[in-house]
């Protein structure tokens, strides 16, 4: 062990001081030990000792960080949002606490001399640290409507390589006092969970959901490679926040990694038999994004519509469509926003697997993303309300993309890729509506000051019944004022939550902050 004194540090790099100095940490009063304790984390984690040092350091600040998440959940469980700045900031220690945790223990995953220094049990012990600590920012992050860090997700990634290396994802890692659980089950939680977009959720419900997504892991390995497997997603290893809807009993794309949600969707099915009618579940909506059977309306045909793909696509898919309506005798009517007038296709092609050549999954996604033209795809109408099904043409499509659809050159409707099923020997798409009259506008942030960017304004609609906001990823929060810049005039909003984060947008919800002026 290292016995001198570091500066930075209010006790010796050894076990002994460290855990007589969290002992004396005063946990009745919590914004004081959040204080103390936080630059000691991140103090840790830059200072180089031996693996085993940093192991047992680890591990006996372990229930702090358990201490503190508890004695931090009172801030930001059942608040008002958006929560004051002073509150925001505690609120938001519980997920940096979990960070700071996991950071330390990939530091010894990824370590050259991990393997020797470990016996097998205690590496997967480490994996299974690194990961749950990572589950849990995600988790607590969610809970005060805020993006993940990105450390985060790159932590996963880098975590998923070293464990395919060490053929270790089918290894159960054993812990204390609790079940052995296996690494794939771990990987599996943390697809799931951000599918479904907890940020969309009542905090309780967030909280079941990520219950919920643990249950299964008793029951086996949803995660494989086979070919042929039945599953909802396929990824690739190098970009896990890209995930690809693909065809149950299909192979996969070049043989690659698959996800499968059909356990936890049979759980959460079992969540949804309450009192309450199941159509108003807060979770209904979220088995779709994981893969279970859209409900397809009876019809004679489908639509075809045009589809642009992402953020960037979208922009001027809503440009040209605001040009047609403003020239003379065009029609300006209300978009009701949730019907598609049906009309039978020319074509009946079928297509089965998702078009993929020879690329990775990476840039097949991104070549479907930045294509220059806008595709034909054809749309039929779901009897769950604010879901369609689309037929893509076997274009690769990811999970959470944002997806507009131009079906008459009068109206663009705004929404996200989730999932997918087979219907009449085609595979289909499922695409949620996110809001009625999608209106082009530009937006800055009055706390940030960094200038105006295009933005995408949603009016209330069904679930949440709140006016809404796209952007492209940005660093916007609860809480921040924003200057809308309308055709016809301004008017200034406070964000509320951030409600989903994906690589593709940001959606807000949105309150009243100020009076307006003149409006179109």
């Amino acid at each position: 062990m290292l016995l001198q004194e570091i500066p930075a540090l209010p006790f010796a790099l050894d076990v002994q001081s460290a855990t007589a100095w969290l002992d004396q940490l005063p946990l009745g009063n919590i914004r004081e030990c959040c204080q103390r304790f936080l630059p000691v984390q991140q103090a840790l984690n830059v200072y180089p000792m031996p693996l085993q040092l940093r192991f047992e350091l680890l591990e006996r600040c372990h229930p702090m960080v358990q201490g503190l998440e508890r004695g931090l959940l009172p801030h930001f469980i059942d608040a008002d949002f958006p929560m004051e700045e002073k509150a925001r900031k505690i609120a938001s220690l519980a997920a940096r606490f979990h960070l700071e945790a996991a950071l330390g223990y990939r530091q010894l995953v990824e370590a050259a001399a991990f393997q020797e220094a470990f016996d097998a049990p205690c590496r997967l012990f480490i994996y299974r640290r690194c990961l749950e600590h990572l589950l849990q920012s995600m988790l607590r992050s969610a809970q005060v409507y805020e993006a993940p860090s990105s450390s985060v997700l790159s932590s996963f990634r880098r975590l998923y390589r070293h464990a395919v290396a060490a053929e270790v994802l089918d290894a159960a890692a054993e812990l204390e006092g609790r079940p052995p659980v296996v690494l794939r089950d771990l990987f599996l939680r943390f697809f799931l969970f951000g599918l479904a977009v907890p940020r969309g959720l009542p905090q309780d419900e967030t909280q079941r959901l990520f219950d919920g997504l643990a249950l299964p892991a008793k029951q086996g390995s949803p995660v494989a490679d086979e070919a042929g497997l039945r599953s909802a997603f396929c990824f690739d290893p190098e970009e896990l926040d890209i995930l690809v809807p693909v065809a149950p009993g299909v192979p996969a794309p070049a043989g690659l990694p698959c996800v499968s949600a059909e356990r936890v969707l049979s759980v959460l099915r079992e969540t949804l038999r309450v009192p309450v009618a199941p159509e108003t579940h807060p979770l209904r909506r979220v088995l779709p994004r994981l893969g279970d059977r859209l409900p397809c309306l009876e019809v004679a045909g489908g639509r075809r519509v045009s589809l642009a793909t992402g953020f960037k696509a979208v922009v001027p898919m809503l440009k040209d469509i605001e040009f047609r309506r403003s020239k003379p005798g065009r029609r300006t009517e209300t978009w009701a926003g949730n019907e598609l007038e049906l009309a039978p296709l020319d074509s009946t092609k079928l297509h089965i697997a998702p078009r993929f050549t020879g690329r990775t999954l990476a840039e097949a996604v991104v070549a479907s993303e930045t294509a220059e033209k806008n595709r034909m795809v054809e749309v039929v109408p779901s009897a769950l309300p604010g879901f369609y099904l689309l037929d893509s043409g076997r274009w690769m499509l990811r999970a959470g993309s944002l997806i507009g659809l131009n079906s008459d050159d009068e109206w663009v409707q705004l929404g996200v890729l989730r999932s997918g099923q087979i219907r009449d020997g085609r595979f289909w798409h499922s695409f949620e509506l996110l809001g009625a009259n999608p209106r082009l506008i530009r937006a800055r942030n009055e706390r940030l000051k960094d200038g105006a960017r295009n933005a995408v304004w949603l009016e209330a609609s069904e679930p949440d019944g709140q006016v809404g906001l796209l952007t492209e990823p940005c660093k916007w929060r609860g809480g921040d004022g924003v200057m809308l810049d309308f055709p016809g005039g301004k008017r200034r909003v406070c964000i509320v939550k951030l409600v989903e984060a994906s690589p593709s947008f940001y959606r807000y919800t949105l309150a009243e902050s100020g009076a307006e002026e003149a409006m179109a």
